[in-house]
């Protein structure tokens, strides 16, 4: 008897491994944080940053640093800090397989051969 298979019916039976769908949420909350950070930054600091030649209008600074060097580079740089260490400690998600590999040990440990190689 042929036994052929079709390419729905492998599609059909086909089934994501649950550390790959975790890595791949994870993958886009990192892109997604990245993209509004970077979106942020190049268009804040595209407004205010640059004057018209010849404008004789002051920089507005804060403790002698320019505001937009403050809202544009500063303020995301320790927004993305925090947001990193709370998708660290609290968003990331151990999976099975990181369990298993923790608890895996072999019944004969590997061997170190010394001595002068030949």
């Amino acid at each position: 008897m042929n036994q052929t298979t079709s390419q729905s019916e492998l599609n059909s039976n086909f089934e994501y491994d649950p550390a790959y769908l975790n890595a791949l949420k994870e993958l886009y909350v990192m892109i997604g944080i990245w993209g509004v950070s970077l979106v942020w930054t190049v268009g804040y600091c595209g407004l205010f940053a640059y004057q018209a030649p010849g404008s004789t209008q002051a920089i507005p600074v804060v403790w002698g640093i320019p505001t937009w060097v403050i809202w544009g580079i500063v303020l995301p740089w320790v927004t993305c800090g925090l947001l990193t260490a709370w998708f660290a400690m609290f968003y990331i998600k151990q999976d099975d397989a990181d369990i298993l590999a923790e608890d895996f040990s072999p019944e004969t440990p590997p061997t170190i051969k010394q001595g002068s190689p030949s």
